[in-house]
């Protein structure tokens, strides 16, 4: 125990040592305080001279940024430290890695060089890590030779980021047997050998994506058997060779997207027996075989996910993903279907994109029946969203439902009753200018609703039983209805008032609730017009409802609106056919101090019923007028034009009479006319 206590005691006293020396580092420079063996981190740009500051005997070293010296040319400098086990630099201007250049590093477990501006990496460069277990080279332009990478026999993970790299020789990789990761993205690698992945059995992760691959090879992933995840997106591949991904049992992840595909090869997947998602979108597919995904011979028991979105897919077999057990997920959005017979067999659906395709009312609503349905995305659909669409997935199990840049107008009153499973629904840019106040009545599991970017003035205070609701970009009318809102809003929705005036452009949440006032209704006039007309103009905030009673007690009522203005509102009735006497305006709207209608009295005399009549009168006999000048301007073009295309009718009734006569002179001539028969024509 003693013995134990002053070994200890012996390794904190070297590490105090250690810890002096590095108390003298360069300026930028720091130990990093969360590990127990010397690390050094640099983040101001160090010379070759710095470097000598930093103890030999650090186990961790990053800098941020190699000055533009001569003393790290060829990137030897690094030798003298020979514990390290960890070298990380991100920007630099090395240009060239000279052979041995890290061959007194042999402790070396990870080393990553970043923006380096490195244009040659000489064979043998490597020489002497033989304990490396990764590297990254990224954002550089060098080529890899046959040889490069020979002497890194315990390498697992390679990243070859966005290098410029044009070619891969066949057997540039043939020494590492232990390679479990090699990424590729983002160079310009146009083909690839058949034979540069040979032997790389433990690879379980391979990137090509971002390149400018137009064909893969046939057997190029024939010893890949542990492979679990291979992506291929963003290259030129228009066609893929029948069997190519044959022997891929463990892959999980198959990212083919953002190519030039315009169709799959028939039972392209079988056998991939835990394959869990494919991706496919941003293709130029038109059609997809029966057997796609479920194959000759095995089906896709682990299947999850399709990805079809942005193809120019316009139909797929109705039987396309029966056999698939554990399929749940599938994005068709932005492609030419009408209708959606595909989806009524996937037994697990659980979420679904159909936006922006030229959908039919009937093909929409073969979803409703998808009773396990919880996610689902259908914006841009093109006809109208009305109550009886969205009642019709009353049976569904929707969670989170994206109806945005759709055409809905309003929400009427209990149109998402039923809905009990939904929490999430967003209708922003939907033309929305009305929502009822019990349209989400008896939902209960309902805490968020995104109402954005419409033209909604006014939401009732049911809202605030959700926890959440987005209003931004809409021309919200900010008076005491409005006060609510201010402890519901998503922090980051920045929704401002449109009105009333004094309070345009501020944002809600910095109101207070005495600035967002309501006034009681005001009369300002009620007399005839001109027109034989009782109108009536009041004002209020809330818009008040007007109601106009005639002399015998007859109400016509108006409104409120909330495509009316609150500070003028107009209203009028026909005297026409009514009673002389006492006619009555009322106003009333639900400001808190509002104590019944307000009202004005207008005596309408006998005279003013008589005037009205006559007005009317007046303007039947002008309409029946119109009716009559445009009967006879009608005739009159019609004459015109018989009278000036008179002589070329004439002309051509003779032409036509001389015509006849002449074939009837031609068929005295000819006795073979009587039989039926004719010289120079064939039958």
């Amino acid at each position: 125990m003693g013995q134990l206590s002053v070994a200890t005691l012996v390794s904190w006293l070297l590490i105090s040592i250690a810890l002096k020396e590095i108390n003298a580092l360069p300026k930028g420079c720091s130990q990093l305080e969360w590990v127990d063996s010397p690390s050094v981190q640099c983040t101001e740009a160090i010379s070759s001279a710095d470097l000598h500051q930093i103890p030999a005997d650090v186990t961790s070293l990053s800098i941020t940024k190699l000055s533009d010296d001569a003393g790290f040319e060829g990137m030897t400098a690094f030798n003298r430290f020979s514990k390290l086990t960890h070298l990380e630099i991100y920007e630099g201007n090395v240009k060239e890695i000279i052979s041995g250049a890290f061959y007194d590093m042999r402790s070396l477990d990870s080393l990553t060089l970043g923006m380096m501006h490195i244009s040659k990496v000489v064979d043998g460069a490597f020489r002497g890590l033989s304990n490396l277990k990764r590297l990254t080279i990224s954002q550089n332009s060098f080529e890899v030779t046959s040889s490069l990478f020979q002497d890194l026999v315990k390498l697992e993970l390679l990243y070859l980021m966005e290098n410029d790299i044009k070619q891969l020789p066949g057997d540039a990789l043939r020494s590492l047997k232990q390679l479990d990761t090699l990424n590729l993205h983002g160079n310009a690698l146009k083909d690839i050998s058949p034979d540069v992945l040979r032997g790389l059995t433990n690879l379980k992760y391979l990137e090509l994506a971002t390149n400018k691959l137009t064909s893969i090879p046939a057997g190029l992933f024939q010893d890949l058997s542990q492979l679990h995840i291979l992506t291929l997106f963003h290259n030129d591949l228009s066609n893929l060779p029948q069997n190519i991904f044959a022997g891929l049992r463990r892959l999980r992840i198959l990212d083919l997207n953002s190519n030039k595909l315009t169709s799959i090869p028939s039972s392209m997947f079988s056998g991939l027996l835990n394959l869990a998602e494919i991706r496919l979108h941003n293709n130029s597919l038109t059609s997809l075989p029966e057997d796609a995904f479920h194959g000759a011979f095995h089906g896709l028991p682990s299947l999850m996910l399709v990805n079809l979105q942005g193809n120019q897919l316009k139909t797929l077999p109705d039987e396309i993903f029966k056999t698939l057990p554990e399929f749940s997920t599938l994005y068709v959005n932005d492609n030419q279907f009408t209708d959606l017979g595909f989806v009524q067999n996937i037994a697990k659906l659980t979420t679904l994109d159909i936006s922006n395709n030229p959908l039919t009312k009937q093909g929409l609503l073969k979803l409703s029946n998808q009773k396990k349905l919880k996610f689902l995305t259908m914006n841009k659909i093109g006809f109208q969203l009305t109550k009886d669409i969205f009642q019709a997935f009353k049976s569904t199990s929707i969670e989170h439902w994206d109806v945005g840049d759709n055409n809905i107008g309003k929400i009427e009153s209990e149109t998402f009753t039923g809905f009990e499973s939904l929490r999430e629904l967003k209708m922003y840019r939907t033309r929305l200018t009305y929502v009822s106040p019990t349209a989400f009545k008896d939902c209960k599991s309902l805490l968020y609703v995104d109402l954005s970017e419409n033209n909604i003035q006014y939401v009732a205070p049911d809202f605030g039983k959700l926890s959440t609701v987005v209003l931004h970009g809409n021309p919200l009318h900010c008076n005491c209805r409005l006060a609510w809102l201010k402890d519901h809003l998503n922090p980051s929705d920045i929704a401002t008032c449109a009105s009333p005036e004094n309070l345009s452009g501020l944002e809600i949440t910095s109101l207070l609730a005495e600035n967002m006032t309501c006034w009681t209704p005001k009369v300002n006039s009620f007399s005839v017009s001109a027109n034989g007309q009782a109108v009536c103009k009041v004002c209020g905030d809330p818009t008040p409802q007007i109601i106009i009673e005639d002399a015998d007690g007859k109400q016509s009522t108006f409104g409120p609106s909330a495509n009316l203005s609150y500070t003028s509102v107009v209203a009028s009735v026909s005297l026409k056919d009514r009673a002389a006497g006492r006619y009555v305006c009322k106003a009333l709207n639900s400001a808190p101090k509002s104590n019944g209608p307000v009202t004005l009295a207008l005596m309408v005399s006998e005279k003013d019923i008589e005037a009205a009549g006559q007005i009317s009168a007046g303007s039947s006999a002008a309409t029946i007028g119109v009716y009559v000048a445009l009967v006879v301007i009608l005739v009159i073009l019609v004459g015109t034009i018989l009278f000036l295309t008179h002589g070329q009718i004439i002309s051509k009734i003779n032409s036509i009479r001389s015509a006849n006569s002449n074939t009837a002179e031609m068929t005295m001539n000819n006795p073979l006319a009587e039989r039926g028969e004719a010289t120079g024509s064939t039958y």
